[in-house]
């Protein structure tokens, strides 16, 4: 659906200019680049546990995370 179109957008876009923004900014995507790794991390071994209380955690947290980000629609959907 349109998520996916707007997860993959970085990727119809110029390489040079994300190339550039990588460099420019190599410090802090490395830092949220790890972070991303320890959290994909703790999700695949929740997983393979099949620890249920560990993943709703989890998802709640995103949920807050994401709730936090964009003010909701007009239908009060975030």
């Amino acid at each position: 659906g349109g998520g996916f179109r707007d997860f993959t957008r970085i990727a119809a876009s110029h390489p040079e200019m994300w190339r550039d923004v990588c460099i420019d900014n190599r410090e802090e995507i490395l830092t949220a680049v790890g972070r991303f790794i320890e959290e994909m991390t703790h999700l695949r071994d929740l997983i393979r546990e099949r620890d249920a209380d560990g993943l709703e955690e989890a998802f709640h947290a995103a949920r807050t995370v994401r709730r936090s980000l964009a003010p909701p629609t007009e239908d009060g959907s975030p």
